[in-house]
């Protein structure tokens, strides 16, 4: 009978069914991360646009309608990390709209872990045509 309650806890053990991306052990910093796209004309310029949308698999992730002081605009943010999925690389479009148009739209790779999102991939300016 003794060996078998340790036998029978390693049996359990190994059949948890524990993910392990799990994050509630994770430990995380108290700042909010953001990840920006800086939007210049082709003179160098800053450029206005009327939005600038993030597009995760066919669905609005984010959208930007005001700049920063420096022309940059948010493109997902921590508040994002269920979206984005945990330490997965996630494939996003980021689309720089104007007068209802489509000016530009980039491809980025985004990653979120258990406290924040980063990017994987993707230009920190986009001049816009």
């Amino acid at each position: 009978m003794r060996l078998l309650i340790p036998f029978l806890g390693l049996l359990l053990l190994s059949r948890c069914q524990c993910k392990p991306d799990s994050c509630a052990q994770s430990i995380c910093t108290a700042d909010f991360r953001s990840i920006a796209v800086h939007l210049t004309d082709t003179a160098g310029q800053a450029f206005t646009p009327d939005a600038v949308e993030t597009w995760l698999e066919g669905k609005l992730l984010q959208r930007s309608t005001s700049g920063n002081w420096d022309s940059s605009y948010t493109i997902a943010d921590d508040g994002h990390l269920t979206q984005l999925q945990l330490n997965v690389n996630r494939d996003v479009q980021v689309k720089v709209i104007k007068g209802g148009v489509t000016r530009m739209e980039q491809a980025y790779i985004l990653f979120a872990d258990c406290c924040h999102v980063s990017k994987k991939s993707g230009p920190d300016t986009l001049v816009v045509p």
